[in-house]
């Protein structure tokens, strides 16, 4: 692989990675790139927390539509009020929800995010396009074309002087090949294989949690069903449990727990043989192929998941 400064030069044995601006030796992301992650978290939360208001209203209302059936005549008319609130708060949520900028947001500012961390990992690793003398200026480039696409517009991004090739990008980009190469290994290959496992993971395991306990309710509200048949007072948890098994269900599918597992599943998988590939590899132009493929994964993951999200 070859650098701005100097000419390609064969792989040998690497020793540790260095440690251009942190202790553990990760490189400074640009400050495009930090923005980016931190606009897409704030979006992130308030587009669940929006989701999560919806389900709560209904399980709300279904809780005091149920204990108006057996409440004392003077508060049944105040639960039904209650009750009437809160289905008429979904609706309102429901009329609002679309003109709130957060779910939009969040993958608009995802999608800038990985971008400028793509960007970021090829031009220390001098790959294409980044692996000629203007490398500098043609990051820069490309970080004000992603920032200021059409799809990224309304976030009003803006570059930092300065700040965008941070010094330990240029520590990295200046070390020799299998320093490089090993430094990616770890801090690139390594990090996203453990987190894209850890999320898959944690996806399966939120949609088990939630298929059962939407399979538990529709148990219980056919229990309920059963029992109503020889008393009539028993109807009263009815509502509650039909509402929780379709609130599962909808933060089921709203989140999307089984596509994102299958998907973050598989792009581990991806990232596990090119990294089986990475390690093995001798000469500039393999590393950088191994490089460029993975970069392309990772990026194929992304672009999946903000078509999933808009």
């Amino acid at each position: 692989m070859s650098t701005a400064e100097t000419p390609p030069a064969a792989i040998t044995p690497a020793s540790n990675p260095p440690q251009p601006d942190h202790a553990d030796g990760k490189p400074e992301y640009p400050a495009l790139q930090i923005k980016a992650h931190a606009m897409a978290t704030r979006a992130q939360k308030r587009s669940l927390l929006i989701g999560r208001l919806d389900i709560i209203l209904i399980i709300v209302a279904a809780i005091v539509t149920a204990a108006s059936v057996v409440a004392p005549a003077p508060f049944v008319s105040i639960l039904a009020t209650l009750a009437a609130v809160a289905v008429a708060l979904t609706f309102v949520r429901q009329v609002v929800e679309p003109r709130l900028p957060y779910q939009q947001h969040w993958a608009r500012a995802r999608a800038v995010a990985e971008d400028a961390k793509t960007m970021a990992w090829r031009y220390m690793m001098g790959v294409k396009p980044f692996d000629d003398p203007d490398a500098d200026a043609r990051f820069i480039e490309e970080l004000k074309n992603s920032a200021q696409a059409p799809a990224a517009a309304p976030l009003n991004l803006t570059l930092s002087d300065g700040r965008e090739i941070t010094p330990s990008m240029t520590d990295v980009r200046a070390l020799p090949a299998a320093e490089r190469k090993e430094l990616y290994l770890r801090h690139r290959l390594g990090e996203q294989i453990d987190y894209y496992t850890a999320k898959s993971q944690s996806y399966s395991q939120s949609a088990r949690k939630w298929e059962s306990v939407s399979n538990l309710s529709r148990l219980g509200a056919l229990a309920v069903a059963l029992v109503h048949i020889w008393i009539a007072a028993a109807a009263a948890p009815l509502q509650l449990f039909v509402a929780l098994s379709a609130s599962a269900q909808a933060w089921t599918e709203l989140v999307k727990f089984r596509d994102l597992s299958d998907l973050y599943a598989r792009t581990a998988a991806d990232l596990v043989n090119e990294r089986r590939a990475l390690s093995v590899a001798t000469t500039d132009e393999t590393v950088a192929a191994c490089i460029a493929d993975a970069e392309t994964i990772m990026s194929r993951e992304h672009g999946t998941w903000i078509a999933e999200k808009t």
